[in-house]
């Protein structure tokens, strides 16, 4: 792994975490969501090949792939509605891309 994949993995990584934790704390003050645990999934740049070189193609900000959600409001299905729709308004993803589950206690 050279410099450059490291720096870009970690840079990667902390958005991820940043995402999570703004996501958590908006979903956390919704009406009936309890406490939240939020894992984001991003897609990976595209990379194209050319015969004399290779180049990846990134946007500023990697793109949402998925959404798992872990609330104490996660039984309800009029909370399981209004959390889905936040995160389709947020990130533009498809239904099929979130999961949302009740969490322990």
């Amino acid at each position: 792994t050279s410099v450059g994949e490291s720096s870009s993995a970690d840079t990667s990584l902390e958005y991820e975490e940043e995402l999570e934790m703004r996501l958590e704390a908006i979903l956390s003050q919704m009406e009936g969501v309890g406490a939240v645990d939020v894992m984001i999934t991003l897609k990976a740049s595209a990379e194209t090949r050319d015969r004399s070189f290779t180049y990846t193609s990134q946007n500023a900000y990697p793109e949402v792939e998925g959404v798992f959600v872990v609330s104490q409001g996660g039984d309800d299905s009029s909370v399981k509605l209004a959390i889905t729709e936040a995160i389709q308004a947020l990130f533009g993803i498809d239904v099929h891309k979130i999961k949302i589950v009740k969490m322990n206690t």
